[in-house]
């Protein structure tokens, strides 16, 4: 099969089964570009490339996932990753605060809270929650989040939903004074109180496939990476504004996605020929970089084999965005 890209952007196709078991060709183009506060965004010279794997901030399977792959068949909804440090508002250490993530019509809101422990009272023979303690940053990764691992009298305990956090796990024989790092993410109005206790960690980066944070049971639902409150319903408008709040030094950072149309042409070896439109679903922002990638998809039924794959972009869209 030929590819021809006439796009400014990386680009990659590659051959699995639907979930019928069919064979399928997914098309995927990426875009990197530049974040300018109250512009739309603008590629950068220097394109990041399509991941055929999971990319993380620290060891692999031990450490919170920096970029998922792109070589996924389809996304049933959008996904929003965010790499963000949570700033304190005015850039003064606080307690808590919220920090929120708008991508057009949709808001995702967080709980951020200082650093504070479980401390346990040999007096009162519980565990005893501390005020937070003022910070001018917290990062947004799981492992400051609820969950964790551990082994308690000999068996180890997992909280499956994120097995990098903490609050999961205690020590079975504490004494005074013994302490238990608390969460410093958590959703608004689902307050972590308890230790070993059941709640929805919080978190801004992809998931890991198998923390199972996702109970939607469409085709292709597990594709979808993202937290479930950055999953967004259906298609992001291709030209849609984000607004970070408390996720950078400013306070507010808002920037417009490009009102780019990405197409496939795809012409077939028996002479067919068949236009797709490609479905912006992953949506990556790397704040410290100032900048997002974007990427787009398209899955091909292989009724017939494909002689040349083209990717290409709608001009008056691109017009529109310069």
């Amino acid at each position: 099969m030929e590819t021809r890209n006439y796009l400014p952007f990386p680009n990659a196709s590659y051959r699995c089964r639907d979930n019928r078991k069919r064979p399928l060709l997914v098309a995927v183009a990426k875009g990197t570009f530049k974040i300018e506060d109250g512009k739309v965004l603008k590629p950068v010279q220097e394109q990041k490339p399509v991941l055929p794997k999971d990319t993380y901030f620290g060891e692999p399977g031990a450490s919170s996932i920096l970029r998922p792959s792109d070589f996924v068949p389809a996304k049933p909804r959008t996904d929003v990753f965010v790499n963000a440090l949570a700033h304190a508002p005015g850039g003064k250490p606080q307690a808590q605060w919220l920090a929120e993530v708008q991508v057009g019509i949709h808001t995702a809101a967080y709980k951020i809270l200082g650093r504070r422990n479980w401390v346990y009272s040999g007096a009162e023979s519980r565990w005893m929650l501390e005020d937070p303690k003022p910070v001018p940053t917290v990062p947004l990764r799981y492992e400051q989040a609820y969950g964790g691992r551990g082994e308690v009298d000999g068996e180890e305990k997992v909280f499956g939903k994120n097995p990098l956090g903490t609050g999961f796990v205690a020590p079975a024989h504490p004494s005074d004074g013994d302490k238990v790092k608390a969460p410093q993410i958590e959703m608004p109005g689902y307050p972590v109180t308890e230790l070993g206790g059941d709640y929805l960690p919080a978190g801004l980066c992809a998931t890991y496939e198998d923390w199972g944070l996702h109970s939607d049971d469409a085709p292709y639902a597990a594709c979808n990476r993202a937290h479930p409150s950055l999953m967004f319903p259906g298609k992001v408008p291709a030209d849609a504004w984000v607004t970070l709040t408390n996720l950078s030094p400013e306070g507010r950072l808002s920037f417009g996605l490009p009102p780019y149309q990405m197409i496939n042409l795809v012409r077939y070896v028996d002479g067919g020929m068949l236009p797709g439109a490609m479905v912006l679903d992953t949506i990556a922002i790397d704040v410290p970089n100032m900048e997002v990638q974007l990427t787009w998809r398209l899955p091909i039924s292989l009724n017939s084999e494909v002689r040349v794959l083209e990717f290409r972009m709608e001009q008056n869209a691109e017009k529109n965005a310069s």
